[in-house]
């Protein structure tokens, strides 16, 4: 049970600094206690950990409108930011970190709008059926980290340019485009803005746990400093990718927690230079069966495209 609640609201607009100080909330996270960070960031895709940006950004678009793109540390799918929409993050030691807990404050801080929010599935937040928030967690060393999107009112013409959507995604969601599944908050309350929206998080994470939220300055130091520029390194942003025309194979299944793109040579009957790609929600799953299949036998993988069951299984099982 949390003895208190640290709250952070960032000033920033820099993605890289935001991923970087949430990042460090988790490293010094102390054990009673339950952080909350709120953050924006100015035209930026942030794509999921495993994700391949050339497949998931249209690059030229977001070049277009001087957008910037990032790498998070979780795991999940591509989204757009910009300054109208509030994204939040929840740290804390197992035992008090309780995702069921922490949406509940993101959905009860809506009421004061008269917006009903659900949850629906894992990590998604739902008003009038359609997504306001996408949600993505992370565990290290005993603690956790949750974080996620809230849309005010972000532009969602520009997001539908800058996202490259898998049209097989959209279709197991029953949708057409983007701009069909996602909602902004406004449309149903033109008065939500996000200053009252941060102080209606606060009272209702006061509310849930029955402690005050203490406001605590954000303060950039050397570690949130090195973590920054990795973040923004275009090692980490692209080295994953390689030219895909100099004799790589590429291979793409979907299951029902997401899809994922397989991208390797071959070489004496066995899988040479794998790079597995995913919006899986479990990251590190994704990187152990990567370095699994290093080495595997090509017979494996089909000619015509097709995966073999052993393979298949081990993504099936990867997210049960």
């Amino acid at each position: 049970m949390a003895k208190r609640i640290e709250f952070f609201v960032g000033d920033s607009l820099d993605v890289y600094e935001n991923i970087a100080f949430e990042y460090g909330l988790l490293k010094s996270c102390p054990d009673d206690a339950l952080r909350i960070f709120l953050w924006s960031n100015d035209r930026t895709v942030v794509i999921g950990k495993n994700q391949n940006a050339f497949s998931e950004v249209n690059l030229d678009a977001l070049k277009s409108i001087d957008g910037r793109l990032a790498r998070r540390l979780t795991g999940g799918g591509a989204v757009y930011h910009d300054r109208n929409n509030l994204n939040f993050t929840f740290v804390a030691k197992e035992g008090v970190y309780d995702v069921k807990k922490q949406l509940s404050v993101i959905v009860r801080s809506l009421e004061k709008w008269g917006i009903r929010a659900v949850v629906s599935g894992r990590n998604d937040i739902l008003a009038e059926g359609r997504k306001f928030s996408g949600n993505a967690f992370l565990r290290e060393n005993g603690f956790g980290l949750h974080h996620g999107t809230v849309l005010i009112n972000t532009d969602i013409e520009v997001m539908t340019r800058v996202l490259n959507v898998d049209k097989v995604k959209l279709d197991s969601k029953g949708v057409k485009s983007v701009s069909a599944r996602v909602l902004n908050l406004s449309e149903l309350n033109g008065n939500i803005e996000k200053r009252a929206l941060i102080e209606e998080i606060r009272s209702a994470a006061e509310e849930i746990y029955g402690v005050p939220a203490q406001e605590i300055k954000v303060a950039f130091n050397a570690e949130n400093a090195r973590m920054k520029a990795m973040l923004s390194s275009k090692e980490w942003l692209l080295n994953r990718v390689r030219d895909q025309s100099d004799g790589y194979i590429v291979r793409r299944a979907r299951f029902d927690w997401g899809g994922v793109e397989l991208i390797y040579k071959q070489e004496a009957g066995r899988v040479k230079e794998l790079f597995i790609f995913s919006d899986a929600m479990d990251a590190e799953e994704i990187v152990r069966i990567n370095k699994r299949l290093e080495g595997a036998f090509i017979a494996d993988f089909k000619p015509d495209g097709a995966m073999s069951r052993d393979i298949i299984r081990l993504f099936e099982e990867t997210e049960k």
